[in-house]
């Protein structure tokens, strides 16, 4: 394979690969003319492609003016190649070479090219109106990805590989950390449990955004701890009827706690609200986790009974 600039007679080339891909896709064809192609690889950009034995594999292309990422597409059959990410750096390193303004991008939203983004360090900085979401990459964030910089690396997908967490039945992705050796009969903790438990079990447990933890009640009280990330919400509904919404982060200036218990009995669910975040944090339960000791909560029947809350239980639920 071979990488380099584009120039104009590359065009037609080019435009087979926008028009064949599977995301993101173009649906009105006269949106993207061909003077749009020659002014962003002449006067207002500068473009980059790959090819092999003549055929153009993928480009991508710059908007100097506007600073922002015009296109970036890998012909499908092509992808996983490194060919996306190649492009990619090489059109930022151009840029960032000669400037220090700050780019941005657009992508629709649950969409693989969203995930590209992400891991290569692009911060999402808003939501559009067309459903699509807008990131930015600064000079200074592309000097740290450059550098390998752990704090772009550790985003959610770094923590469920390094944790090894696993997709979890009410939402999130998790891993059990501890088991208590201990074993307490259930005489000593009541019938409230359905049999013997551990002393205390506790796992790791992370959400990213547009994901939640489903509303669902155990018999043990809860305590959840923050780890990294972004804050996270979770909505408690006590047995008594009322309302708690803790906040789990580091900001304690902002009404944020490290930790946080969950009564037993009580009916909760949590989300991360931060466009493009994620939440990593702990929670601990004694006497220890049973599924046998875990409800998931019925839609209907829980806003019925909670009716003051009918919004927060069907987003959770």
């Amino acid at each position: 394979m071979i990488f380099r600039e584009a120039t104009i007679n590359d065009i037609p080339a080019m435009h087979v690969v926008r028009m064949a891909v599977k995301e993101n896709v173009l649906n009105n064809p006269d949106l993207v003319t061909e003077t749009d192609y020659k002014n962003y690889l002449t006067t207002e950009g500068k473009g980059w492609l790959c090819e092999e034995n003549g055929e153009v594999l993928g480009f991508a292309i710059i908007d100097t003016s506007g600073t922002n990422i015009w296109a970036l597409f890998v012909s499908p059959g092509h992808e996983r190649k490194n060919i996306g990410r190649t492009l990619h750096d090489t059109m930022l390193d151009w840029h960032f070479a000669q400037s220090d303004q700050s780019l941005w991008l657009s992508t629709a939203i649950d969409t693989r090219a969203e995930e590209f983004y992400k891991k290569a360090g692009w911060i999402i900085t808003q939501l559009l109106k067309t459903r699509e979401l807008k990131f930015e990459m600064t000079a200074e964030l592309w000097k740290l990805q450059k550098e390998g910089s752990r704090s772009v690396e550790k985003n959610a997908a770094y923590y469920i590989k390094k944790l090894g967490l696993t997709k979890h039945v009410e939402g999130g992705s998790y891993k059990e950390s501890y088991r208590s050796p201990m074993v307490l009969p259930n005489a000593a903790i009541g019938n409230i449990f359905k049999g013997d438990r551990n002393a205390s079990t506790a796992i790791y447990f992370l959400l990213e955004h547009r994901q939640y933890s489903a509303m669902h009640r155990i018999a043990a009280d809860e305590i959840w701890h923050f780890y990294e990330g972004d804050p996270l919400h979770i909505y408690e509904i006590h047995p008594g009827g009322r309302l708690f919404v803790h906040t789990l982060g580091r900001d304690i200036e902002k009404g944020q706690h490290h930790q946080c218990i969950i009564a037993a009995g009580s009916w909760f669910g949590s989300r991360c609200e931060v466009l493009g975040g994620f939440s990593l944090v702990g929670c601990t339960v004694a006497p220890g986790f049973d599924i046998e000791d875990f409800e998931l909560a019925d839609r209907e029947k829980l806003s019925r009974e909670y009716p003051a809350y009918e919004k927060i239980i069907r987003e959770l639920t």
